[in-house]
């Protein structure tokens, strides 16, 4: 049966858990969607739009890191 078939509250519940970057990590998310069914068709794709912003935005916090370091 495809998830939709299954009434809502018979529905798994989808889980994805990932960290990156590969070396050193230094990030780790956790993503639960009750009822959503498959974690790899349901919660990794959110976990891969988060886990884009977070390394998009890594460079810059870093930045901001340093220079506040200078600061004091």
């Amino acid at each position: 049966l495809n998830t939709s078939e299954i009434p809502y509250n018979e529905r798994d519940h989808a889980l994805y858990i990932a960290f990156g970057p590969y070396k050193k990590p230094r990030y780790a998310l956790s993503i639960v969607i009750e009822h959503g069914g498959s974690g790899s068709s349901t919660a990794a794709p959110i976990a891969k739009k988060l886990f884009k912003l977070i390394i998009d935005r890594h460079e810059i916090r870093e930045q901001a890191k340093i220079k506040k370091t200078k600061n004091i």
